[in-house]
């Protein structure tokens, strides 16, 4: 059970990190395009 557990924790944290990562990319760079657009703007 112990082990059955660990596994499962193992791969949820993993599957977790795969799905905010990206979105943590995403974010960043549509900051930085938002960002450079501001500074062509003016």
């Amino acid at each position: 059970m112990t082990v059955i557990a660990t596994v499962w924790r193992t791969a949820f944290l993993f599957a977790f990190s795969l799905l905010i990562i990206p979105d943590a990319e995403v974010n960043n760079h549509a900051s930085e395009a938002s960002a450079r657009d501001r500074y062509c703007i003016r």
